[in-house]
Parts: structure tokens; C-alpha cells; sequence
């Protein structure tokens, strides 16, 4: 993968989506977007010169740069190919999620809490969701400010409130998981907790 693998994809990226929306930003700048070098930047830029897709005007004071049609076309090409790899990652991410969640409800129906309302845990519930014998209780969170909140349509409870509920496992749905499987060892019988921490990470490596 370009994006994942490789980080000259992404760079180039950056400064070309930097440069499109404002053609008077500085070198120093770039390369704060970037995430690298002064001198760095300036050797990406050059190379962007010299492949025809940034044209550079002015002097060392004050430099203009502009996307030339060639440019244009190779930032869009650039964007559809990082789209891709993200929707492609998901779509990965998606199926072990799911793969990992189906021996849950080998035996029937299981309802389920998913600790951690964050982005991980959206991608889970998603998941879940589409699994039509696990039934989502909600979402456990150390966040006081979400409790008796909804996040994606489901509650938020404290991890106390929760564990009055019946329910039959708790998926944490955080990276790392450590914090959360302490707690929870230490409240529930362990053959309730289900963690990410199984899922194959090699699909970075596609």
C-alpha cells in the first residue's frame, strides 16, 4: 500500500492540496504540513518543479507557487488512490471485526456492550449491527461527560451502570485495551470480555 507503506504518497499530497488552497504559503509552512524538514520540503517541491506539476515564481523574499493542469491532475489522481486504500482498510478492518464478533452468537442470541464510544467503537457497532443474533446493549465509557448520552443511536453508560444490566459480553472496542481489561478482570468472569487485540494487523501489509 502506497499510503501505509510509503510516506514520499502522502507528502506529496499534502504539499500539493497545501499549495492548491493557498499558492502564497511559505516553505517553512509546507513543511509543517508536512510533517518534515525545511530542507526536506524543498526537495519536494524541486522534484514537483521538475516533473512539470508546481510552477514556482518570485524570489527567495517572496515565492508564489501554482499548480500547474498537470499538477491538478496528479493531486486528484493522488486522492482517489489514498480514498481507495482507506475504503479498502476499512472494508479489512470491517470483516475481521466481524469474523471476531460471529463465535459470540455460535450458540444464540447475545447481548453485548462495547467499551469505548470512540471511533473504533462506531466501527464495531457498525459491524455488529449487521450481525442479526448479537443484540447491542450500548456502549461502556470512562468519559463521564457521555454517560446517559447516545452516541450512533446507542447509550453510554458508566461501566458500573452497565454491569447491573444483564448481559452475556463485553467487546472492548479500544486501542490499547489494557486499562479496560484490568478493570473489567477484575468485576466480570474473563470468559465474558472480547478484545480487538486478536485481530490480524497484517492486513496493513496488503
Amino acid at each position: 500500500m502506497q499510503f501505509i507503506k510509503s510516506t514520499d504518497y502522502m507528502k506529496n499530497l499534502i504539499i500539493l492540496s497545501e499549495i492548491d488552497k493557498n499558492p502564497s504559503t511559505s516553505q517553512s509552512m509546507l513543511a509543517s504540513s508536512a510533517g518534515i524538514s525545511a530542507a526536506m520540503a524543498n526537495s519536494y517541491i524541486k522534484n514537483l518543479c521538475d516533473n512539470g506539476y508546481v510552477d514556482m515564481q518570485g524570489n527567495n523574499k517572496r515565492t508564489v507557487y501554482q499548480l500547474t493542469a498537470a499538477g491538478m491532475e496528479h493531486k486528484r489522481y493522488l486522492l482517489v488512490s489514498f480514498m481507495a486504500e482507506l475504503i479498502d482498510i476499512t472494508a479489512n478492518v470491517s470483516e475481521q471485526i466481524k469474523q471476531m464478533l460471529l463465535p459470540v452468537v455460535k450458540d444464540g442470541e447475545k447481548s453485548v456492550f462495547f467499551y469505548g464510544a470512540g471511533e473504533t467503537g462506531l466501527v464495531c457497532v457498525k459491524v455488529a449491527a449487521e450481525i442479526p443474533l448479537l443484540k447491542i446493549l450500548g456502549f461502556i465509557d470512562d468519559n463521564p461527560e457521555l454517560h446517559q448520552k447516545k452516541v450512533a443511536g446507542f447509550s453510554v453508560f458508566s461501566l458500573e451502570t452497565a454491569l447491573q444490566q444483564p448481559f452475556d459480553k463485553v467487546v472492548i472496542s479500544v486501542f490499547p485495551d489494557d486499562g479496560p481489561r484490568k478493570k473489567l478482570v477484575e468485576l466480570v468472569d474473563e470468559s465474558k470480555i472480547v478484545t480487538l487485540s486478536d485481530l490480524d494487523m497484517k492486513i496493513w501489509g496488503k
